[in-house]
């Protein structure tokens, strides 16, 4: 069974310092439209080289940690996310909340990105 593809298809390397909103968005969707019944564990080892990119990169951003305490808490979970990336040993189950966790966070923190860059998410 192949795995259906959702949205846009993800570029091959985002420049540093650059969020891509649609490619973010994108992934986000796919991921959190996993199943946990229906995705292997390849499947979901094939998103988290992309996932650790793009939380990484939003992470990095400025978004603002300094004056706003939610800021802070978002960016600081999503570095502790990135320093906990599930290993080879990681149970399936452990990986798909893993991808869950992420792409939830990653969302939150690209509304923030998008709020102080003016610019609309899909």
């Amino acid at each position: 069974m192949g795995m259906a593809s959702f949205g846009k298809a993800l570029s091959a390397k985002t420049p540093p310092g650059v969020i891509d909103i649609e490619e973010v968005s994108s992934l986000t969707n796919a991921v959190l439209a996993m199943w946990i019944g229906t995705s292997t564990r390849a499947q979901m080892d094939a998103w988290m080289p992309k996932i650790a990119e793009q939380l990484n990169a939003l992470v990095g951003q400025e978004l603002g940690q300094q004056e706003d305490e939610h800021v802070r808490w978002l960016v600081d979970k999503g570095r502790s996310l990135i320093e906990s990336q599930p290993t080879a040993q990681t149970a399936a189950f452990g990986v798909f909340t893993y991808l869950r966790d992420a792409a939830l966070l990653m969302r939150r923190l690209l509304w923030v990105y998008a709020e102080q860059n003016g610019v609309r998410t899909p």
